[in-house]
């Protein structure tokens, strides 16, 4: 008789789990289980310009493998590249980290049919990648629309948990006018793909200055997302004072971003740092671009 009221027992608790994985939302375990999880993601504008300037001496195919070893020593989930737009210094770049990223959805890579090769945005993933959409901002201004910068929409499986990945590079030496118009471009693109319980981060080189509080302000309400202060010694994610690939001009600031935006899942802590790569690459050089790279940790 014991061994008999045992095993109902164990009947009526298997059939409470089925009966509870029926009724719960859909996402609920997936939300269970990123929340004991922590994803690293990095934003790098790498210089990687056409070969057509190459008179400005940035050499990208002397640094595409020293900037690989770098991104490979931070151990990053995610990497997000902006002026991906050489083509041999990025085939150098993608031989190093293909091994370790081998999602990669950006030019020549995992390309959707009728996505266009000109935004210079490269995504690189150690988990599944599918594409979601590309979009080009609606208006340019002088050199920059040779290329069609825009936002490059990904989604990440991690571990099961949907994540949204959006690259972007928005309009340089823009007017106020003008990237206000690209931060509501961009936003109305999150709201498109908005669902519960699947976070929305957006990164890249967005151009909008900290500095200017009220153009930042713009961006993260255009957005719905929010940004955090950054960690460590270095407080600039372009400083011309000290980086060997820009001209003293004595311009500095932040205008790169790791932005997120929950939809019901909160993070438990978000680290957000500078990381200045360097390897002596040339006489006079040793910094791996003129942007430093953006790393956050994100605690669900």
């Amino acid at each position: 008789m014991r061994f008999m009221l045992l095993s109902k027992n164990k009947f009526i608790g298997i059939i409470s789990l089925l009966l509870i994985a029926i009724l719960l939302p859909e996402n609920t375990f997936a939300k269970d289980k990123i929340q004991k999880k922590e994803l690293r993601i990095l934003s790098y504008n790498i210089q990687f310009l056409p070969n057509f300037l190459r008179h400005i001496q940035h050499f990208p195919r002397k640094r595409a493998p020293f900037i690989g070893k770098a991104v490979l020593g931070d151990s990053v989930d995610v990497v997000v590249f902006q002026e991906m737009f050489d083509a041999p210094a990025r085939k150098a770049l993608i031989k190093e980290l293909e091994g370790t990223f081998p999602y990669i959805v950006g030019p020549r890579k995992n390309k959707p049919k009728g996505w266009k090769r000109g935004t210079g945005v490269m995504i690189m993933s150690k988990y599944p990648l599918t594409p979601l959409e590309k979009i080009k901002f609606s208006k340019c201004k002088g050199i920059d629309c040779l290329a069609n910068k825009g936002v490059v929409a990904v989604q990440l499986n991690f571990d099961g948990q949907p994540i949204q990945i959006y690259g972007t590079h928005l309009q340089a030496e823009a007017s106020e006018e003008l990237l206000r118009l690209q931060h509501h471009e961009f936003g109305q693109l999150l709201k498109k793909y908005e669902k519960k319980n699947i976070p929305q981060i957006s990164l890249g080189d967005f151009n909008t200055t900290k500095a200017d509080t009220a153009l930042y302000h713009n961006l993260l309400t255009e957005l719905q997302s929010e940004d955090g202060n950054l960690t460590g010694e270095i407080q600039n994610t372009f400083d011309s004072n000290v980086n060997d690939m820009q001209k003293p001009t004595g311009e500095r600031g932040v205008i790169d971003y790791i932005l997120y935006k929950g939809n019901g899942i909160k993070l438990k802590s978000a680290k957000r740092q500078v990381r200045a790569y360097q390897h002596k690459w040339g006489k006079k050089n040793k910094d791996l671009s003129d942007h430093y790279a953006l790393l956050a940790d994100f605690k669900f």
